[in-house]
């Protein structure tokens, strides 16, 4: 096996084993419904506030009546494995977005993570093709979890996004 293959296969294996420490394997312990999507998006809206280099945002949430179709903007993974999620995109076709998911299992979160590893890929593909001084602001991204909350931040100050997106799940009473 190649140090490549290696490499892939603890990386992946780390990933794995560090999301069994969040949300149960097949039920979350964790807000549902109308609860979940209050928090949802009080935590999307406070990151957003906070990120100055963000443009005015568009925000889809899981409590529209077209949830559904406006996750696909985002994730490929199946809605069935998503509680609820918040999603603000920029207006002005600039790259920044700050997204957060709440998954149904742990395998929910390693599927989610990896398909917005592709959206992130896609929006660089995007931002290469139509405004290619965004590429610096997406090749930025990062992601993160905190048991089934996941968080992705495209911004120039993305590194705060997911600071302020962990202080808002602490003061949810999420750890």
């Amino acid at each position: 096996m190649s140090k490549i293959n290696l490499k892939k296969i603890a990386v992946t294996a780390a990933l794995s084993f560090s999301l069994l420490t969040g949300c149960g394997a097949k039920n979350a312990d964790h807000a549902t419904g109308a609860e979940l999507n209050k928090i949802l998006n009080e935590i999307g809206t406070a990151v957003v506030e906070k990120d100055s280099s963000l443009s005015d945002m568009t925000v889809d949430t899981s409590d529209s009546d077209d949830a559904e179709l406006n996750f696909t903007a985002v994730c490929s993974v199946d809605y069935d494995r998503v509680d609820g999620y918040y999603h603000a995109y920029a207006n002005d076709g600039t790259a920044g977005e700050v997204t957060i998911i709440c998954a149904k299992s742990n395998d929910d979160v390693t599927a989610i993570m990896n398909a917005l590893k592709d959206h992130i890929d896609s929006r660089r593909g995007t931002m290469e093709n139509y405004t290619p001084e965004q590429v610096e602001i997406v090749d930025r991204a990062l992601l993160t979890h905190n048991g089934c909350y996941i968080g992705l931040f495209i911004s120039t100050n993305s590194s705060s996004d997911k600071s302020n997106f962990n202080a808002e799940l602490k003061n949810h009473g999420i750890q």
